[in-house]
């Protein structure tokens, strides 16, 4: 099976963040990128919404739904109950366990 290309929105969100502004705006970054060709949309929503904020799922959910209806949306994250409870009210097609505490500053080992 070829590989498919999902977006990951995260370093688009954490210039946002940075700024305090609305741009970049990460639906409309994955709304060009969905557009170009990619498969999908990935994002990882930490507990400090230091990067893709809690509010961007359903936005990102809607832009997939309303506009792209064949394309992924991936959410990755550690485990929580918090966690849990997200990807089951968005429902995205995928879903990454990503083994970090919710504190590290970024991804950087697997599942022992």
């Amino acid at each position: 099976m070829p590989a498919k290309l999902s977006v990951n929105l995260n370093a688009i969100a954490m210039l946002r963040n940075r700024r305090d502004l609305p741009w970049p705006s990460v639906t409309g970054i994955g709304r060009i990128a969905l557009a170009a060709g990619a498969h999908g949309l990935t994002v990882h929503p930490r507990p400090d919404e230091r990067h893709t904020r809690l509010s961007d799922v359903p936005e990102i959910r809607s832009l997939i739904d309303d506009e792209f209806p064949g394309a992924e949306f991936n959410i990755e994250g550690y485990p929580t109950e918090d966690f849990l409870l997200l990807v089951e009210k968005h429902q995205p097609e995928q879903v990454t366990l990503v083994p970090d505490d919710p504190a590290q500053a970024t991804s950087d080992h697997g599942w022992n």
